[in-house]
């Protein structure tokens, strides 16, 4: 029967080239976008979040204008990105904004 082998490797595919997936076990990743001309510290730190449940099924908003709303952030002085994934079967991605 060919329908186990195709799940098969639509399922290989979704693993080894989905968003958010990292390492097929287990990661935890955090790292730059971007940083501004804006000087002195950042006083605020907002994130907007995406979800991910088997590569199938996605939701939330990981926009930079998603992460300034949630904070009250105006002026950005940098961005970033966290991701995490457990075996495939869970992922987020969240966009990090710091400014003021």
């Amino acid at each position: 029967m060919r329908l186990p082998a195709t799940l098969s490797c639509i399922l290989a595919a979704g693993v080894i080239s989905g968003c958010g997936f990292y390492s097929v076990i287990y990661g935890n990743v955090h790292g730059p976008v971007a940083v501004t001309s804006q000087t002195g510290p950042a006083t605020k730190e907002g994130h907007g979040c995406a979800k991910s449940i088997l590569g199938l099924f996605a939701f939330g908003n990981a926009s930079i204008d998603a992460a300034k709303q949630a904070a009250g952030i105006t002026s950005v002085v940098s961005v970033d990105f966290q991701s995490l994934n457990v075996l495939g079967i869970y992922s987020t991605f969240c966009t990090v904004v710091r400014g003021n």
